[in-house]
């Protein structure tokens, strides 16, 4: 991620890395970096999550755009040039791209959608404001939600005060749709300007606890107000409430994982909270019943199979003997 964020071929640009409590020996490869390179700006901060170190690089941009990676994440070396200059050129507020997966061994078998999802080839003809986009994307099935595929202008982001709300996970979802909501000027292109891995141990592969679940229950409530105070576009509150399934399977997969301890401490909420974990509830009840009908079937079917197998077995030694009761020495024999 550093190599390719510093190989830019647009040169003018700040490079602000914020160590997030780091135990490993990042904090002293990023300070080498910036002991080379006079763009690197290194900030060393106590453990408090992405959202904090998102906001705390935010606080410190000086630029007139906003990119955010991961270190996870490969910028091809014309990101920050090709997404700049359509924004300019189209006076945008905000600007959406592809992105290539890549995935570390063994994982990709759990996560074949997530190429569809990050490269939709979806481009647009001209740009609009961000509620009809992100309505014309939904219809389309093109709309990805994650920060690092999006380039802002920061002015905006600032103006309109949208930061990232801290102390949960997949807070990309709010980020990116309040920014979809304030968006004047929204354009997407249907071009690949980053390589995006997949590996184990990220939020995307690791196991779901309460504070997983916690996490998304708060973001489906967000999405729910947010979607009673839209105005009347067409496909717009759908395009929202489209954002609250993969929060609540993804919460229903992991639930009856979670310790008994952590269920009780979740059973304590109260008002909407309460009303989402019991849907919650009610779909990890559906996804076990399911995963027990099948099953169920599949053991049905393989039974199916070997009773087959065991009629083809029994026809097939009920016809040797036959054969030989028929055989010409077995009738001498019998003589």
């Amino acid at each position: 991620c550093l190599d390719s964020t510093a190989g830019q071929t647009l040169q003018n640009i700040e490079i602000i890395c914020v160590n997030d409590g780091s135990t490993d020996s990042s904090p002293a490869i990023l300070e080498e970096y910036a002991a080379k390179d006079s763009r690197f700006v290194i900030v060393h901060q106590e453990n408090a999550g992405v959202s904090a170190a998102r906001n705390c690089g935010m606080d410190l941009a000086k630029g007139e755009y906003l990119l955010f990676l991961d270190s996870d994440d490969v910028a091809e070396p014309c990101l920050a040039q090709a997404a700049v200059e359509a924004m300019e050129e189209q006076g945008l507020d905000l600007l959406h791209f592809d992105a290539e997966v890549f995935f570390e061994n063994g994982i990709m078998s759990a996560h074949k959608g997530a190429r569809q999802y990050h490269a939709h080839t979806v481009g647009m003809q001209e740009p609009t404001d961000g509620m009809q986009a992100l309505a014309f994307l939904r219809q389309k099935d093109a709309v990805c939600v994650c920060v690092y595929q999006y380039l802002f202008r920061r002015e905006w982001l600032v103006r309109h005060e949208i930061r990232f709300i801290e102390g949960i996970v997949h807070e990309d979802v709010p980020f990116t749709i309040e920014s979809f909501l304030c968006s004047q000027r929204f354009f997407k292109i249907d071009r690949s300007l980053l390589r995006r891995r997949f590996r184990e141990g990220s939020i995307i592969t690791e196991k779901i606890r309460k504070h997983h679940v916690e996490s998304c229950i708060r973001i489906i409530r967000w999405l729910t107000e947010k979607a009673e105070t839209l105005p009347d576009v067409p496909g717009l509150e759908d395009a929202l409430q489209y954002e609250i399934l993969p929060l609540q399977n993804r919460s229903a997969r992991g639930y009856p994982d979670l310790s008994e301890e952590e269920k009780e401490a979740l059973a304590r909420l109260t008002g909407p909270d309460r009303y989402i974990l019991q849907n919650i509830q009610s779909a990890a009840q559906l996804r076990a019943e399911r995963s027990k009908n099948s099953r169920l079937w599949k053991e049905n079917q393989q039974l199916k199979k070997d009773l087959t197998q065991a009629r083809r077995e029994r026809d097939r030694a009920k016809k040797k003997v036959e054969n030989i009761c028929a055989s010409r020495s077995y009738r001498v024999g019998r003589m």
